[in-house]
């Protein structure tokens, strides 16, 4: 019993520690560039580039507090699936779209592939996220000219989401790939930089315990990982699965 605790305090404690030193690099940025443009008198341009820098920082504090408070959602047990009836094909144009600018933008190539007509009921807002968070996780690990595939589909009363791309692989700690704050090596990713805050598949994991699904990470036998979830669907008059 007391090792549990110990253990539940010891994670606590590395979790506070991860998210304080996350939110204080770009909080450190910002203050540095301000303090920098304020020492003199500078051009229309030059105070343009310093606040759109600015607002670069600001929009990464902004998904990182987003992504704490989801966590943090899970923790207390508040992320249970509010289902809605969904047009299943505006669903996936939305998801499209969204998606389409990030795959460009990597010079990655992404294929999606939608069960088409009819109507879902899920919870557009929880499956958006994970979808997002797998198919972010794969663009920042496939190189350009790579590919990112995903495929959205209903099986009987669940919802299957997979993703794979044409990256390295899953790495030689595949145990951790869901630990928050994990990231893999710098020298797996393209730009050899270890991209992200380690927080985007910590809420894939949260979320699919909220609908009471699974998600399992595998190595493609060509190359490359691949991300396959399961969610039930909703039906009239059900609860969540964490509801009594």
């Amino acid at each position: 019993m007391l090792d549990r605790i110990q253990q539940a305090f010891d994670t606590q404690t590395r979790f506070t520690a991860d998210a304080s030193h996350e939110l204080r690099s770009p909080l450190t940025a910002l203050r540095g560039e301000i303090e920098i443009a304020l020492r003199k008198e500078r051009s229309t341009e030059e105070y343009r580039e310093v606040l759109g820098s600015n607002l670069e920082e600001i929009l990464r504090l902004s998904r990182i507090t987003e992504d704490l408070l989801t966590l943090a959602r899970a923790d207390a047990g508040a992320l249970s699936p509010r289902w809605e009836a969904v047009d299943a094909e505006a669903f996936a144009v939305r998801l499209t779209d969204r998606f389409r600018r990030a795959a460009d933008e990597a010079g990655v190539d992404l294929h999606v592939e939608v069960e088409r007509g009819g109507v879902l009921r899920i919870d557009p807002g929880l499956i958006g996220q994970i979808v997002w968070n797998l198919v972010d996780n794969g663009l920042k690990f496939t190189p350009r000219g790579g590919r990112v595939d995903v495929r959205l589909k209903r099986a009987g009363s669940e919802f299957h989401i997979v993703v794979a791309d044409t990256g390295p692989g899953l790495g030689p700690e595949p145990d951790r790939l869901f630990d928050r704050f994990y990231r893999a090596d710098a020298a797996r990713t393209p730009g050899g930089e270890t991209p992200g805050t380690g927080l985007g598949l910590a809420i894939v994991h949260s979320i699919v315990e909220g609908f009471g699904g699974s998600v399992e990470a595998t190595n493609r036998p060509d190359g490359g990982a691949r991300f396959h979830v399961v969610v039930p669907l909703g039906s009239e008059g059900r609860s969540s699965p964490h509801t009594a």
